[in-house]
């Protein structure tokens, strides 16, 4: 009877070792996402994991102290959606044939995905009508007003990086252009 004792008391422990390395991905507003500095050989999971929280709100002009709600999700490709309630800028839409004026939170979402061809990267910025090539940022990067997002692709890995921080598109360009050159830099 000790032996099969012994197994089990074995086989627990075994469990409980392996699932003790194990981390939850979900963050709250106090955490912060990890910084991936590894080669560009490493690869790359998650776009959370690119650049830290503290990173992201200087470069959008976030105060520090705003609360930042973070949401990874993968439907079709892993996105990391971050919002900040707090951090608001006037946006004019139209309702009913009236234009109306609201505050829109900030915004910043990462696309990343992985293993992308040329042709895939082709196919994917084909959407793009107002499409405008940006130097300096992984290979082909091209810029869209219609969507404030930049999309480039780079060591293999095709980003989407999409900003709303202003009503000024040239200010969401700029802002995403810079989130962009560090993510590049990274992976």
């Amino acid at each position: 009877m000790k032996n099969p004792v012994l197994i089990a008391a074995i086989f627990f422990l075994t469990i409980a070792c392996v699932n003790s390395g194990k981390s939850d991905k979900t963050l709250n507003s106090t955490e912060t996402t990890s910084t991936t500095t590894e080669s560009t050989s490493a690869r790359i999971n998650s776009p959370c994991d690119i650049l830290t929280e503290e990173e992201i709100k200087s470069v959008l002009d976030v105060p520090s102290d705003a609360e930042t709600t973070m949401n990874e999700k993968s439907t079709t490709y892993p996105v990391c959606i971050y919002k900040w309630e707090s951090y608001t800028f006037p946006y004019k839409m139209k309702m009913g044939g009236t234009e109306k004026t609201v505050d829109y939170p900030a915004e910043l979402n990462i696309v990343l995905v992985s293993n992308v061809s040329e042709k895939e990267y082709q196919k994917s910025i084909g959407v793009y009508d107002d499409g405008e090539n940006v130097d300096g940022v992984g290979e082909m990067a091209i810029w869209s007003d219609k969507k404030n997002q930049i999309t480039f692709l780079s060591n293999g890995y095709l980003m989407h990086i999409n900003t709303r921080v202003s009503p000024d598109v040239g200010i969401n360009k700029q802002k995403a252009t810079k989130i962009a050159e560090m993510i590049d830099e990274r992976i």
